[in-house]
């Protein structure tokens, strides 16, 4: 084999082991992307935290002004509109809930979830991509996914996912502010439980839950993933043989 076709066949092994190992990484963006955009967009998570931390007792705000409050949250993460402009009746009296420190942390929040929208679409599209052309192709396609590999994916989120629930166990208020740092390249974060409404509405106990929420339903995903490729893969297996022995 001549120098120049070594190369040539050492590149294309290099590629089909970067575009093995992205698909593999793509897998846990793929899942935790989806679940956290169904924790943003899930007004049934909002109304059980502000029950459960009996947040309209803490506010003065009712149950039904809470419920209208998320929904408005959850509709300005979704649009373009700027800024945020949220009124609710405050022991009786009607007023803007949240004041210039609130409002400017939210449109950084507000690009944080378009980039975890961003990553749910192209790593969807290219983990979907990937397995109908291998599905139509078959092993001769160059860049075959095997169910193996889409189970080493899921190995890896379910890896993550426990990690940082260990981690959150430990002290998820350690997690909470890490998280803050590395995500945002400021302090309006920071807010006071005594005067600010966005901290008084999703007190740190929320969060703590619907990153529990996140895992776990990230972690029965993988598994369920995990037992389709597994199936998959002894189909495959039998499939084969088959070929093999009708020859």
């Amino acid at each position: 084999m001549t120098p120049l076709k070594s190369r040539t066949v050492l590149i294309k092994h290099l590629i089909v082991k970067f575009h093995i190992i992205s698909f593999v990484i793509c897998i846990p963006l793929l899942i935790l992307s989806s679940t956290v955009t169904w924790a943003i967009n899930d007004i049934g998570l909002y109304q059980k935290g502000f029950d459960k931390y009996h947040i309209s007792l803490k506010t003065g705000i009712s149950s039904e002004d809470l419920t209208n409050v998320g929904g408005e949250i959850q509709q300005y993460f979704n649009s373009l509109e700027e800024p945020l402009n949220v009124t609710a009746e405050i022991f009786g009296e009607e007023r803007i809930l949240f004041n210039n420190r609130e409002v400017t942390h939210m449109r950084d929040v507000k690009k944080l979830i378009h980039l975890v929208y961003s990553v749910m679409i192209i790593s969807g599209a290219y983990v979907i991509c990937m397995i109908t052309w291998s599905c139509i192709s078959g092993p001769r396609f160059r860049f075959y996914i095997r169910p193996t590999i889409i189970i080493y994916g899921c190995g890896l989120t379910i890896l993550s996912v426990v990690s940082l629930g260990i981690l959150s166990l430990m002290g998820f208020d350690e997690v909470f502010v890490i998280f803050h740092k590395m995500s945002f390249g400021n302090d309006l974060w920071i807010l006071d439980p005594r005067t600010d409404y966005l901290i008084m509405l999703f007190p740190l106990g929320f969060w703590f839950d619907i990153t529990m929420k996140i895992a776990i339903i990230s972690v029965i995903t993988s598994l369920a993933i995990t037992a389709a490729s597994f199936c998959a893969q002894i189909i495959a297996s039998a499939q084969n043989k088959g070929r093999k022995s009708s020859k």
